[in-house]
């Protein structure tokens, strides 16, 4: 699933909110052609407000053997070639229109699983062997929360990066009832607690995407059956609380670092 993420300064209109949204449309259409994506309907675009004056754009997509299960080919991993001229190709166009762009990055994740939420979804069975013991071999769990603008309703809307402090927050209690729920699947020891982040944006076009992110120890992965079980459990989640199961939603399993390339300049 590429995605395709504009970061606009804090507090643009909705004008400039709707040309991010186009530049975002136009970068992902490089993608495809570029990168000889085989679902032409695969793609998402969200925006999101930063903290600086400058735009940004972030590609991401995962990358592996079995990525287009439905297609002839269903290896995915874009080469270094068609990686440099689809970013350098789309930060040239970018900065021909009104919203100038400061950096294009574009990032592949390997070892990551990515699920589109089924609101039938019967939930995860027994846990796996394969999650026995993972606690103890991985650090800096991380669980994002991204809503889009009408799911925002009836919640703090908060800048990107800040955490609401208030109980009656229902999306920021919800994440952190999921947070607890993989704590204990995972095993993870007290010291190493999972950090929640509720993300809003600007525009989004699903409207719950729940992100774990963590870095494992070198020698160790976790394994495809490990986190299907982990977004499976977290689909459940979404699908069960009354706050999130009337809308659209996905689950990223991410571990370690992505393989990234920035574009800057003119």
């Amino acid at each position: 699933m590429p995605l395709c993420s504009v970061e606009v300064p804090k507090g643009v209109g909705p004008e400039v909110v709707q040309k991010a949204q186009g530049l975002a449309l136009k970068s992902l259409k490089i993608v495809h052609q570029l990168f000889e994506v085989p679902d032409p309907e695969d793609l998402e675009i969200n925006v999101i407000g930063g903290e600086g004056e400058q735009t940004g754009i972030l590609i991401s997509y995962t990358v592996g053997p079995n990525e287009y299960p439905d297609s002839p080919n269903p290896f995915f991993e874009p080469t270094d070639k068609q990686i440099n001229q689809a970013g350098k190709e789309i930060h040239v166009k970018a900065n021909q229109g009104n919203l100038k762009v400061a950096q294009t990055t574009i990032e592949a994740w390997d070892n990551t699983t990515f699920i589109v939420c089924n609101p039938e979804a019967p939930g995860p069975t027994q846990p796996p062997e394969d999650l026995k013991g993972i606690g103890r071999l991985i650090k800096k769990p991380r669980l994002t929360l991204i809503i889009s603008p009408k799911k925002q309703q009836g919640s703090v809307a908060l800048p990107r990066e800040v955490e609401p402090t208030t109980e009656s927050e229902p999306n920021h209690k919800f994440i952190e009832g999921v947070g607890k729920k993989l704590s204990e699947v995972l095993g993870l020891p007290e010291d190493t607690p999972i950090s929640i982040h509720v993300q809003p944006t600007l525009f989004a076009d699903t409207d719950f995407a729940v992100v774990f992110d963590c870095q494992p120890d070198p020698s160790y992965q976790i394994s495809g059956i490990a986190r299907t079980y982990m977004a499976q459990l977290v689909e459940q989640e979404l699908n069960q609380n009354p706050s999130t199961r009337d809308g659209t939603a996905e689950v990223w399993v991410r571990q370690g670092q992505p393989i990234s390339r920035h574009f800057i300049g003119e």
